[in-house]
């Protein structure tokens, strides 16, 4: 299914001379820095919200807006009024119980023609039911989408996929037009979307991408890897880092079959270790999953009788009371071999 488009913003203009213009002036004449601080923080919810327009006609969520921006809601209420006589929100909109700034919306418009976009506009008002969005239907069942967001064109992702459905089959049978496959006659196949969804609006419904090979490969490996990681994760038995670690793990290039050899030596090391401790050997603990990964302990060798060499002072349970090398130490005569 393709992505939903969301208009919305992660920034908007902040311009220097804000505060000596006349709606922060008269705000802050009668509110103090409260009626600064409310106003930029409606800005910032006019930003995040999708379509830039506030829905207001619900108590409770009046009351979250004013939540979110710390006011009370009755010194809120008082500032939004204020907002609206000054015309730095729409009156009209308002009253209707909805917040829309045009101006801020125009502020904006850089920004949405880097994105090939046209800005949103101002929503429709329904006068008999208050409701805004657009005043459409979903374009597949007819249901009224005035509980929906203001660029809805479905109900719901039934009705969405009916639509990418139909589109898919109309993409086939074009295709099997052009290859000759179809033979003529006096009922041709419709391969407008338009005659499928029986609706002026069906041309707007976007076009399923179809996916690259990079894009699948790409998507493969980022399944192999976590897949690895799970397996690795599993019998690792050091349990730290586990962010980092999966982190590296999708980032690992793990061709020819690189990440069965780790997990084969990662279980032959756990086992060798386990056999050495058990005969009264030192050996060391194995290390932050991570650190193991970056080092590629996965290539390090365990000799026949099992004895790692770490370097260290050889422990009294590896020589015999006269101070000779028992067998299994490396000194011992046949290189640590046991029979």
């Amino acid at each position: 299914m393709a992505r939903t488009v969301r208009n919305t913003v992660d920034y908007f203009p902040h311009f220097a001379s804000a505060s000596e213009g006349d709606t922060l002036t008269i705000l802050q004449e009668r509110f103090g820095n409260d009626g600064y601080a409310f106003w930029f923080r409606l800005l910032e919810r006019l930003a995040s919200t999708d379509g830039h327009c506030i829905d207001c006609r619900n108590p409770t969520k009046k009351d979250l807006l004013f939540a979110k921006c710390h006011i009370l809601p009755e010194k809120g209420i008082t500032i939004v009024e204020t907002l609206a006589n000054l015309d730095a929100i729409d009156p009209e909109m308002w009253s209707q119980g909805f917040i829309w700034c045009q101006k801020f919306i125009d502020n904006l418009a850089p920004l949405y023609q880097n994105r090939r976009r046209e800005l949103p506009k101002r929503p429709i008002i329904s006068t008999s039911n208050n409701a805004i969005p657009t005043g459409k239907n979903c374009i597949i069942c007819g249901k009224n989408l005035d509980e929906k967001r203001i660029d809805a064109k479905f109900c719901s992702d039934f009705c969405r996929n009916r639509a990418f459905r139909a589109t898919d089959n109309a993409t086939d049978k074009n295709r099997q037009l052009d290859n000759n496959v179809v033979s003529t006659s006096s009922n041709p196949i419709t391969t407008d979307i338009n005659d499928i969804l029986t609706s002026k609006d069906a041309v707007e419904i976007p076009q399923r991408k179809k996916e690259s090979k990079g894009e699948k490969e790409k998507k493969e490996k980022k399944e192999k890897n976590f897949e690895f990681f799970s397996s690795f994760w599993e019998i690792y038995p050091v349990k730290t880092t586990k962010a980092e670690t999966m982190e590296y793990c999708t980032r690992m290039q793990l061709d020819g079959g690189l990440d069965r050899r780790i997990l084969t030596a990662l279980e032959r090391q756990i086992k060798a270790k386990a056999a050495m401790r058990q005969s009264g050997q030192f050996t060391p603990e194995f290390p932050d999953p991570i650190r193991w990964l970056r080092k590629a302990r996965w290539e390090d060798e365990f000799p026949t009788g099992g004895q790692i060499d770490t370097g260290k002072p050889v422990s009294g349970t590896q020589r015999s009371s006269e101070g000779r090398p028992r067998p299994g130490h490396p000194d011992y005569p046949g290189g640590g071999a046991t029979g």
